[in-house]
């Protein structure tokens, strides 16, 4: 997991890598952005905004092609990360959605919070979720883990 404490910190430690290029611009783009309204950039990332008490339905969920990035915008988060091998599947993969949704663990996985102007990249081997009661409002971004960009972008 990694947390950047704001834009500027994740544009020091990525800079001149296409596609945390792109996720900088998405987050440039972030107020701008209707809640539920998708938007994307090529095939290297999605983005949209949405209030987190719309996100989720308890079950931890992972991906595999897109590693999920979290930016909040306003209020805090709180996020539990746990490394995919040994869960439960919920659901099988699908390619189609890029999404496998696993029970949650007794005791629970690694709690972060994240803050307004802070970014959480979650890792692709992990699987997350947030606490219910959270209220923040956040960018979800769906970033390319399929190498640093595509060579037709």
């Amino acid at each position: 997991m990694t947390l950047f404490a704001s834009k500027e910190d994740l544009a020091a430690g990525h800079s001149g890598v296409t596609k945390w290029v792109r996720l900088l611009s998405a987050l440039d783009n972030a107020h701008s952005v209707r809640p539920g309204v998708a938007h994307s950039v090529g095939d290297s990332l999605t983005y949209w905004r949405e209030s987190a008490t719309a996100l989720g339905d308890g079950a931890l969920v992972a991906h595999r092609r897109y590693q999920t990035v979290l930016a909040v915008l306003d209020g805090e988060v709180r996020v539990e990360l746990v490394p995919r091998a040994g869960l439960t599947p919920l659901t099988p993969y699908s390619d189609v959605s890029d999404r496998e949704t696993f029970a949650p663990v007794a005791g629970g996985g690694d709690v972060v919070t994240v803050s307004a102007g802070q970014i959480l990249a979650v890792p692709i081997d992990h699987a997350w979720r947030h606490e219910p009661t959270t209220t923040a409002d956040l960018l979800v971004v769906r970033l390319t883990v399929e190498g640093a960009t595509f060579h037709n972008k």
